[in-house]
């Protein structure tokens, strides 16, 4: 499951008080991107309870993962890079070939290219 996956990219050693605990990892080297979104528990209440703090955020003209990313960071949530989760053209990276060790590629809009992928992945082995 996706679930062991990502286990491996959680920093969860230094999970030592509640506040470390929320937490959400960005994906791409321009933030947060939208393929696949990790925020703990804690970030989630962090940014249902102080969603209107974010309400200047909100009225720029960018996507619901740039909007995140921003009002989580604005909230004081921590923000953790682990460019390993996605691979994505839009990351600037190449994941046509699905053979990096990575929890997720994007995109594959055709279903006969997902399902090149998924099975190339799933033939290259299991990571981290």
């Amino acid at each position: 499951p996706m679930s062991d996956l990502l286990h491996g990219h959680v920093p969860c050693d230094s999970c030592v008080t509640d506040l470390q605990r929320t937490m959400y990892l960005t994906n791409c080297q321009f933030g947060l991107h939208g393929p696949l979104e990790v925020l703990s528990r804690g970030a989630v209440v962090a940014f249902v309870s102080g969603l209107q703090r974010c309400d200047a955020v909100r009225q720029l003209p960018w996507g619901e993962a740039w909007f995140v990313d921003h009002c989580l960071s604005q909230l004081g949530v921590r923000r953790e890079q682990q460019l390993a989760l996605l691979d994505d053209e839009r990351c600037g990276q190449h994941p046509k070939h699905c053979e990096a060790p990575r929890v997720a590629f994007h995109p594959f809009k055709a279903w006969k290219d997902f399902q090149a992928c998924h099975v190339h992945a799933a033939r290259a082995g299991l990571w981290p």
